[in-house]
Order: C-alpha cells, then sequence, then structure tokens
C-alpha cells in the first residue's frame, strides 16, 4: 500500500472531497506519529519532507507545490497532537489549517469554472 501510495503523487486536480480526505489524511499522519511514537513536531516536520514529499519529487514528477502543501498539512497534525497533548485543550491551533483546507477545495471546485 505504500509503494502504491509512494508511486502515484497526486494534486487531485478537479476532486475537491478527494483532495480533502487527502489532506486531513496527512495531517492525521503528522498527528499520530507524535502522539505514538512521542516525536518532536519539527522533526516529523524534517523527516517527512525529506524523505516522503522530497524522494517524490526527485523519483515520481511530484508537483512543488504539492509537496510543499502536504508537509505542511503533515506539520499541522504534528502541532495540533504536541500542544493537545502537552498542554490539554489547545484545539485552537487548528483553525489556520482548517481555511487552508477550505482554500484548497474551494480551488478544485472552481478550476473548471475558471
Amino acid at each position: 500500500m505504500l509503494k502504491n501510495l509512494f508511486e502515484s503523487p497526486s494534486a487531485f486536480v478537479g476532486q475537491p472531497l478527494r483532495y480533502a480526505m487527502n489532506q486531513v489524511g496527512h495531517a492525521a499522519i503528522g498527528g499520530a506519529i507524535v502522539a505514538m511514537l512521542d516525536m518532536s513536531w519539527w522533526f516529523v516536520m524534517i523527516a517527512y519532507g525529506l524523505f516522503w514529499e522530497g524522494a517524490q519529487l526527485l523519483f515520481r514528477s511530484a508537483k512543488l507545490w504539492d509537496a510543499l502543501e502536504d508537509v505542511a498539512f503533515v506539520t499541522s497534525g504534528a502541532l495540533i497532537a504536541h500542544f493537545v497533548m502537552r498542554s490539554g485543550d489547545n484545539w485552537i491551533i487548528a483553525a489556520p489549517i482548517i481555511f487552508v483546507l477550505l482554500s484548497g477545495v474551494a480551488r478544485r471546485v472552481t478550476e473548471n469554472l475558471d
């Protein structure tokens, strides 16, 4: 399964629901790694960015803007887990990434209308 995911990077152009599910999944990956392995959010950001997205850029012709967006969502999930685990009720940190997610969905809904 990971091999298939690695070999098929996708920005989900024209597919707003799949885009949203994909990016929520990226945030969940970042959050799960921080929560389950007790890793720092910045380590997750760097490791994921270099080893997964970087490799897709080099070997799978991924789009740079999509790779950066994926790293941002993984990092957001890692940050949310970090702050919630350490200080309890800090869900407000999720607010900015919700707007980024909505902007990506809106772009995919309207891109065929432009």
